[in-house]
């Protein structure tokens, strides 16, 4: 599994992660796409973590969560059109 982890372990260190950040959030430097990040469940949240920032794939995600690839790509498909809705409705609407 990326970086070495076991199923279910997730890096608990900067170094571990190969990031200067634990959380996608932390890479947000818009107050409306911040907002929007808010708008979304934890698991959500945890699962674009997993894959954007700890660069883990969904297969390996969903092994994490007992769930199939498919689901965690349609979940993290969710994820990301909820917070273009809420991106375009605060920015335009």
């Amino acid at each position: 599994m990326g970086e070495g982890h076991s199923v279910g372990e997730i890096p608990s260190t900067v170094s571990e992660c190969g990031s200067s950040s634990h959380t996608l959030k932390d890479h947000i430097f818009s107050n409306v796409l911040s907002s929007a990040w808010e708008q979304l469940t934890k698991k959500q949240q945890r699962v674009l973590d997993l894959s954007f920032v700890y660069g883990y794939t969904d297969t390996e995600i969903g092994e994490m969560f007992n769930q199939s690839q498919q689901s965690i790509s349609r979940l993290k498909q969710r994820a990301l059109q909820n917070m273009r809705q809420w991106y375009v409705q605060k920015q335009y609407g």
